[in-house]
């Protein structure tokens, strides 16, 4: 995990197309510590959560039941009031909730045994969820060693429980510091920042010029930009007979394939129903992959963001003009 990080954020490409999330490593002699740093504060956080865990499942199995839901209640809670639960790959009907749960889940449950640094995106934990619930993975620690000392038949002693524990907290708390003192200062607040999913999805219209980049939002849950859509619908609409015209690079089967009806002309949706024989062909999951560079059959330009007052400036007045 923590190879492919470094891979990820020292890619030209990566940073490129993500320059506001990927290359926070400062080039020269900061890298070796800032990698060293995150082996540390990555091992710190898996040894407290696994600990935690071996020491609940010894008094009893239920209680790792218990922690994990308490635990995963309170992100999913999170999410819910910030109203970024879906996950931004679009999938259409009432499976998105259960898709968005299971990915959710599974996806905190991975991050809370590796540390992956890449969890601070907004689509995943987010930058402030992700550093309280590192905090929160030592600072649990504590109490769990009172429950094992208290009702395990063969406890450790409490005072080396928290002697070990304390330790940990130390050094991941000092790595962290360091850690934020070292990396390029730009990237401190992806740390702490209360971006969401929503917030991202919609920059892609909202912080870019060009079509190639405007695009991009359709490879998102239309659920999280739905207060722009009356103008993205009037966007779209004005630029599809261009684009069939011209026929940019990004402009290809798959990609009209992940674009709602609703972004498209009437006509040309009646057009493209008649050429398939009865419904168009729709694919959400592999297209939006795609369109957001996941595959070969689309390679869009690189994302131009700008900074987060501005993105927050412009989602406020689009959602202004979607309410007149």
């Amino acid at each position: 995990m923590i190879l492919m990080f470094y891979e990820k954020d020292t890619d030209i490409k990566s940073i490129m197309e993500s320059p506001e999330f990927w290359g926070l490593i400062r080039n020269g002699r900061c890298r070796i510590p800032v990698c060293i740093l995150i082996m540390i504060m990555s091992l710190m956080q898996v040894m407290s959560k696994t600990s935690s865990t071996v020491l609940l499942w010894s008094i009893k199995g239920i209680w790792v039941l218990l922690y994990f839901v308490v635990d995963h209640g309170i992100f999913i809670g999170y999410k819910l009031y910030f109203n970024d639960f879906l996950y931004a790959t679009p999938v259409e009907g009432n499976f998105k909730y259960v898709f968005a749960f299971i990915c959710r889940f599974f996806f905190k449950l991975v991050v809370d045994f590796t540390r992956c640094l890449t969890a601070r995106h907004p689509y995943g934990l987010g930058g402030a969820y992700y550093t309280f619930n590192a905090f929160m993975t030592q600072a649990s620690a504590f109490p769990i060693a009172y429950l094992y000392s208290k009702y395990s038949h063969a406890p450790i002693p409490l005072s080396k429980l928290c002697q070990f524990f304390s330790c940990t907290f130390l050094v991941w708390f000092v790595s962290f510091v360091l850690f934020l003192f070292l990396i390029e200062p730009k990237f401190r607040k992806t740390f702490y920042s209360k971006k969401t999913g929503c917030d991202v999805a919609k920059a892609y219209f909202l912080a870019n010029e060009d079509d190639a980049h405007k695009v991009l939002i359709f490879g998102t849950q239309q659920d999280k930009w739905i207060d722009i859509a009356p103008e993205v619908e009037i966007w779209s609409h004005s630029k599809w007979a261009g684009w069939k015209t011209s026929k940019p690079e990004w402009f290809t089967d798959n990609f009209v394939a992940s674009v709602p009806d609703r972004y498209i002309p009437k006509d040309v949706v009646v057009e493209l129903n008649r050429v398939a024989g009865g419904q168009r062909r729709r694919s959400s999951v592999r297209n939006s992959l795609l369109l957001q560079g996941g595959g070969n059959d689309v390679t869009p330009a690189p994302v131009v963001v700008s900074n987060d007052d501005d993105i927050l400036a412009r989602v406020e007045e689009g959602g202004a003009a979607a309410e007149n």
